[in-house]
């Protein structure tokens, strides 16, 4: 099966696809599906900042200045954000598996979570003015689908305990946040 069946299958859910990467593909062909991806999003994202510029100066200066990141880091940081998102995302929900009583394959969970990052290259819709960025968000709605099928394929786990993975997951990630934001407060 060649790289693009094997993405094509893992978008479209196919279980076959799904037990072809955790068993042939490595983990930097996944690393660079996502990063590539990612890229392409990020670039497009940024690019679509500049027509919603033409729209909006006023708009587009207060968005770029609400985050204090000069213009030219955006499309890096963006890379760098997703791929971080990734690895840590990927650790917490395999832990959590584990947990719940899954199979210990973090490698395979790793190689399938990458090739699920890869609808993240429709955010190259983000250039279009109104469409883009609801195309964009239909697209990680889909990445996090391959996500979820990931984790009940690489990990073993019946349904209704993939669903409490992420649930419990999500739990994590806004304590996470709030403890965040509360650190930052206090210093």
């Amino acid at each position: 099966m060649s790289i693009t069946e094997r993405i094509g299958g893992i978008l479209l859910l196919r279980e076959e696809s799904y037990k072809e990467a955790m068993e042939r593909g490595t983990i930097a062909e996944a690393a660079s599906i996502a990063a590539i991806a990612v890229a392409v999003s990020a670039f497009f994202g940024f690019i679509g900042l500049g027509f919603y510029a033409m729209r909006s100066p006023v708009q587009l200066f207060r968005r770029l200045t609400i985050a204090f990141i000069p213009i030219k880091f955006r499309v890096p940081i963006e890379i760098v954000f997703w791929i971080g998102w990734w690895i840590v995302w990927s650790l917490i929900i395999g832990g959590l598996s584990i947990t719940l009583g899954g199979e210990h394959n973090i490698k395979g969970f790793m190689k399938l979570t990458g090739y699920s990052m890869f609808p993240h290259i429709f955010g190259v819709a983000r250039i279009i003015p109104f469409l883009g960025r609801p195309i964009y968000f239909l697209a990680l709605l889909w990445s996090l689908a391959c996500w979820i099928y990931s984790t009940k394929t690489a990990f073993n786990l019946r349904a209704e305990k993939t669903v409490m993975v992420y649930v419990l997951a999500f739990i994590i990630l806004i304590l996470g946040g709030f403890t965040i934001m509360a650190v930052i407060r206090l210093t």
